[in-house]
């Protein structure tokens, strides 16, 4: 009896522990900068801001009136990182420009001149700020230091810095953190599909966009403007072929085609031309050269037949007009095109 009346006191607690779905634990927010006051724990070219926060109402900005390098820095943080999975942080680049930056972690096991001229500490560029926001996850059990002889002593981590060269313009950065497995949706930041999501093991990079691909949707223009950089791209290889079956040189027409090529097939898949700002430059470029160089085989086409039909006097020699992709047949007078080297005759344009 008095057992049963000691199960049913702890029998709440026995049951909330195996239900509880707090994942506090789980996570350790090194700073939200919610604070109208930036803390003192950070150094750079730095102030609180809240123009793009990416969790909360508040973020840092990076700037410098001077166009210094931006960079930001603390010594203050928690030491022990070793039972997360990752170091989580966003940026926000309101820039149409790509933009590169270093991220660098100290441990106790190197001094800062053995890091800086020894490789003691994880030193890389591998910040690479797309437009608009990037999400940026950090592998930290795959740390090596830049030396890599050791990995990164995670339970004695001493520093963090991020520092980028001179912009002219703000940074934006928020919600740096340490995240163990899945986060939840209380310390996690704000995302869009079309965002940028950088995945940082080691030495590699992996940029990507949010997604999932199927909850990208593209505006109408671009689907119009896709359909017409096909459509230009086909016909322009149409009369490639067309003027390779009489026998013209088309090495320079071909070259929009390849352009076309990568843009579409290859380029198109990059993270940093999935923005319809980039999209859009890159096909309008290829819907204007493919239509210039299918342009100029129809020029030089029509001109061959209306060569054939001239009439010839004596010895006439009879070639294409030459144009500014193929070379001059040892023309220099455009009315004559008599030779300089040898006038054996007239070609007939």
């Amino acid at each position: 009896m008095k057992f049963c009346h000691i199960f049913s006191i702890f029998l709440p607690f026995i049951l909330a522990s195996c239900t509880s779905n707090d994942t506090s634990t789980d996570v350790i927010v090194l700073d939200d900068f919610e604070d109208s006051s930036i803390s003192a724990i950070w150094k750079g070219t730095v102030s609180t801001s809240k123009e793009f926060p990416a969790h909360g109402k508040r973020g840092l900005e990076l700037y410098s009136p001077e166009k210094q390098p931006l960079w930001l820095e603390s010594e203050e943080l928690i030491k022990d990182w070793s039972k997360y999975d990752y170091l989580k942080f966003d940026i926000y680049n309101p820039s149409p420009q790509l933009y590169y930056g270093y991220i660098e972690i100290c441990d106790e096991l190197g001094t800062d001149e053995q890091a800086e001229f020894h490789g003691q500490s994880y030193n890389w560029q591998k910040v690479f700020l797309n437009t608009g926001w990037n999400h940026f996850e950090f592998l930290l059990q795959n740390a090596m230091v830049s030396e890599g002889d050791r990995p990164l002593s995670l339970d004695k981590i001493r520093k963090f810095r991020l520092s980028f060269g001179s912009i002219d313009h703000s940074l934006y950065l928020d919600n740096i953190r340490l995240v163990k497995g899945e986060e939840n949706s209380k310390t996690a930041s704000r995302i869009d599909p079309r965002d940028c999501r950088i995945v940082i093991d080691d030495r590699y990079v992996y940029p990507m966009l949010v997604g999932p691909e199927e909850a990208i949707r593209p505006s109408p223009e671009i689907v119009q403007l896709r359909s017409a950089a096909k459509t230009a791209a086909e016909n322009l290889e149409k009369e490639v072929n067309i003027a390779d079956l009489q026998g013209y040189q088309t090495l320079y027409q071909r070259i929009p085609l390849i352009t076309a090529d990568i843009g579409l097939g290859i380029r198109n898949k990059l993270v940093w031309f999935q923005n319809e700002v980039e999209e859009t430059k890159m096909l309008d470029y290829i819907i204007s050269s493919c239509s210039e160089a299918s342009k100029e085989i129809e020029i030089i086409l029509s001109t061959h037949t209306s060569a054939k039909s001239a009439p010839s006097i004596g010895f006439n020699l009879k070639f294409p007009v030459p144009n500014k992709y193929t070379v001059p047949f040892l023309a220099i007078d455009k009315k004559s095109f008599i030779s300089e080297k040898k006038p054996f005759g007239r070609i007939i344009v």
